[in-house]
């Protein structure tokens, strides 16, 4: 099972976009996924003095989509064994579809297979 935690401006689900920063996130959109499907989809407000990073683990994400992040919030995230994806903006939905496609990955562009 994936659980995919995404930095978002609004608290609109799917329909929220991408924040600029995992930082500066107003809420942490969370979509689980099972067997390719979407189970459920929770955006939780980040308050005052919150550590999104930290919030992502107690939320139970094991991947973290976002467009970009600081080096000690990578380096945290990498040390408890997050997947990270950066460089991605849009909606939550198209970010979600696309890491299901195989569109975004994890992994180096340079080491994937096309």
């Amino acid at each position: 099972m994936w659980v995919i935690a995404l930095p978002t401006g609004t608290g609109e689900g799917l329909d929220s976009r991408i924040a600029p920063t995992l930082e500066g996130a107003k809420y942490l959109t969370v979509v689980k996924v099972r067997d390719g499907e979407v189970t459920e989809v929770q955006s939780v407000l980040v308050k005052a003095g919150d550590h999104v990073p930290s919030l992502a683990r107690r939320l139970g994400a094991n991947v973290v989509i976002c467009n970009e992040l600081s080096g000690e919030s990578r380096a945290y995230l990498a040390v408890l064994g997050f997947d990270i994806i950066s460089g991605v903006s849009g909606l939550v939905r198209d970010a979600v579809n696309a890491f299901l496609e195989g569109k975004i990955s994890f992994v180096p562009e340079e080491f994937r297979r096309g």
